[in-house]
């Protein structure tokens, strides 16, 4: 009944996701599946023995499970927000069940009696393919590539080659070129690993062309400008976007009438590029989705980008390469219906000129042009060989090289005995043979060649403390031996070489700013940048006296020398004079105590004058503190004397210190 029957597989499904969330290991999982749907195929006293293949009814329900279990981890999944592949179904689990349940259902078909239909596994991920976004296919074509071998073996190649080719197909039509570019070239690798090399589903037998890839051409209206501000040159843009209409349909190059005017186009566009000036570092604006890793396939055909797009080595690359293999194929149409139109007469002579020409050009595009150029003509050779291959129907031998003759005289050649190889060294123990005993020794010292890198007599480069050393030892010896090395020895001195002083102010900038701007103010002196980075480990700098501070001393000195020997002569006669008129008075009469204290008031006036013209200032003050205190000076004098004094003072009408200032003011300097 198919109640019944649809019971019997919701009650497999079930069990299978309690297997799911119970199981990691794929083949626990596949042996709980198998129990599930034919109880008596698992041998009851040995869970891992697989007695016998279910019924064919049996087959069909397990099937059928399967499949439905696959589309409810899908729903599952997009309920969550998680993709297909990264979606676990239970608390404790932490592997895919998607992975689980095809790498189960992989167990049960690699049984020598299998256990469930061969093309189950392809099927479970075509379903899966069908069911999921594009950003979770990138998960399920993961997990493919990880399994290729097992799609390889021999039962399931046969089974699920088809179901495999139609899902990548499937898959390839549902991308987009140029915002999953990546996404389909991963598949296309898929596909070249798992299809054999003669599968003819791939080769494209008839040769058909991508006539549906059209590449618009603006209309561009009157006083047009291009993105640098200048009149867009009209024809030559619809001459070079017009090419790309034969690039994509090489036949249509061969039609009556038909080339000459593509050899025209090319060569006007080999002429602009020779007159363009051609960056490698310029994009140029070229179009596509450059982000979340996708690369465009198809450039912009804006004429505001032309001229920007002519500049950019990648994009003159895209288009004499499509140049070289219009030529190609017109030069050698390897279809049946084409095999007897190809280019012949002037024709091919034009076409073998342009050709010429459009290496050259290629050749002259940066970076690498003359590698690039012997790498395509060896792709345009194996081109050629594999249409060949292809016109002749895919035969099931692979394309195979020609055997190399043997060279000439090896038959009659006589040989000695055979080469001995050289014994390695006794250091070499991981049989990697690179040549020369040496190179032998050095290739092998450790396994994988890397922990060498971290030697400690590996050398390396010097830090800045170690370069500064020599500096710092020179310095100190300098600085002990009192006079140095000495000027003829400066050229031996480290911080004078220039070469070591430049390797080291390298490493000096780093460190230290200052001191690289000291050092290099000196004239690169490495002894300026120890001073400033170790201060405490080389000598102060000598101090050197300021020029213009000497020259102010040497003139200070030179006036305190010179104005007092000038009024010597002069003091000394007038102190002469005195002492002759004060000696006449004595000699005509008796001296008093008077007396003598004016010839001594005269004494200090003159011992005053003289300090005051050597500039003592402080002689000056000592002596004015005696004379306001005369307490000293008065003591031996008699009444007398004193009033003798007294009575001079009146007579002269002042006090002797007014007749002292009097003095003073009139005695010349």
């Amino acid at each position: 009944m198919p109640t019944s029957y649809a019971q019997k597989v919701d009650t497999v499904k079930s069990r299978i996701f309690e297997a799911l969330a119970q199981n990691t290991e794929p083949s626990a999982a596949a042996l709980a599946i198998l129990e599930a749907a034919a109880p008596t195929s698992v041998d009851p006293s040995n869970a891992n023995a697989i007695t016998k293949p279910p019924s064919g009814t049996e087959a069909g329900i397990l099937s059928n499970a399967v499949i439905d279990t696959v589309l409810d981890l899908a729903q599952h999944a997009e309920k969550q927000g998680k993709l297909v592949m990264d979606y676990h179904y239970g608390n404790d689990s932490t592997s895919s069940s998607l992975a689980i349940l095809v790498d189960a259902v992989i167990c049960l078909a690699n049984q020598s009696s299998p256990a469930v239909d061969l093309n189950l596994p392809s099927t479970c991920l075509e379903i899966a393919v069908e069911a999921a976004t594009n950003a979770g296919c990138d998960g399920i074509l993961s997990y493919l590539d990880s399994r290729l071998a097992e799609f390889k073996r021999p039962g399931l190649m046969q089974k699920s080659h088809h179901t495999l080719l139609r899902t990548c197909t499937l898959l390839l039509k549902r991308l987009s070129k140029s915002q999953d570019a990546s996404l389909c070239g991963r598949v296309l690798l898929f596909l070249a690993k798992f299809l054999p090399l003669t599968e003819r589903s791939g080769v494209n037998l008839t040769g058909a062309f991508h006539v549906d890839n059209l590449t618009p051409v603006e209309n561009v209206p009157e006083g047009a400008v291009d993105a640098e501000g200048k009149p867009v040159d009209v024809a030559f843009y619809t001459t070079f976007w017009g090419l790309q209409r034969w690039f994509a349909n090489p036949p249509a190059a061969l039609a009556p009438g038909q080339w000459a005017e593509v050899s025209r186009g090319v060569r006007a566009v080999l002429d602009r590029f020779s007159s363009e000036k051609v960056t490698v570092a310029e994009n140029a604006l070229l179009g596509g989705n450059f982000g979340n890793g996708a690369t465009s396939v198809k450039y912009l055909s804006s004429a505001r980008l032309l001229p920007l797009q002519l500049r950019d080595a990648a994009f003159r690359r895209h288009f004499l390469l499509q140049a070289l293999v219009l030529m190609s194929w017109v030069e050698y149409p390897l279809l049946k219906d084409w095999a007897e139109k190809g280019a012949k007469g002037r024709v091919l002579e034009d076409l073998q000129e342009v050709r010429k020409k459009v290496f050259i050009a290629l050749e002259a595009t940066p970076e690498k042009g003359s590698e690039f150029v012997t790498a395509i003509r060896g792709v345009l050779s194996g081109e050629l060989a594999w249409a060949t291959w292809k016109q002749a129907n895919c035969p099931p031998e692979p394309l195979q090289v020609a055997a190399l003759a043997p060279p000439a005289g090896a038959a009659t050649a006589k040989l000695g005995p055979p080469h001995k190889r050289p014994r390695p060294s006794p250091d070499a123990h991981y049989g990697v043979h690179v040549g020369t005993e040496e190179l032998y020794r050095l290739w092998n010292l450790t396994e994988d060649n890397l922990s060498t890198l971290g030697a400690d007599d590996r050398g390396g480069f010097k830090t800045l403390r170690q370069l500064m050393e020599p500096v710092i030892e020179e310095m100190n010896e300098e600085a002990e031996a009192g006079a140095g090395i000495g000027e003829q020895d400066d050229a031996l001195k480290a911080s004078k070489n220039s070469t070591y002083s430049w390797k080291t102010l390298r490493l000096v900038a780093r460190d230290s700013l200052p001191a690289f701007a000291a050092a290099v103010r000196a004239g690169g002196d490495l002894a300026v940048a120890a001073r400033a980075l170790y201060p405490d480990e080389v000598p102060a700098a000598p101090a050197v006296p300021d020029p213009v501070e000497e020259e102010e001393a040497k003139e200070e000195v030179a006036d305190a020398t010179e104005e007092p020997g000038a009024e010597e002569p002069e003091e000394k006669e007038v102190g002469e004079g005195k002492d002759e008129e004060m000696k006449e008075e004595g000699d005509g009469g008796g001296v008093t105590a008077g007396d003598e204290e004016l010839v001594e008031e005269e004494k200090k006036e003159e011992e005053e004058e003289g300090a005051l013209a050597s500039g003592d200032d402080r002689q000056i003050s000592e002596e004015r503190q005696q004379q306001q205190d005369p307490s000293a000076s008065n003591q031996g004098l008699t009444a007398e004397g004193q009033e003798e004094d007294e009575e001079g003072e009146r007579q002269s009408g002042g006090s002797p210190s007014d007749r002292d200032d009097d003095d003073s003011i009139m005695q010349p300097l």
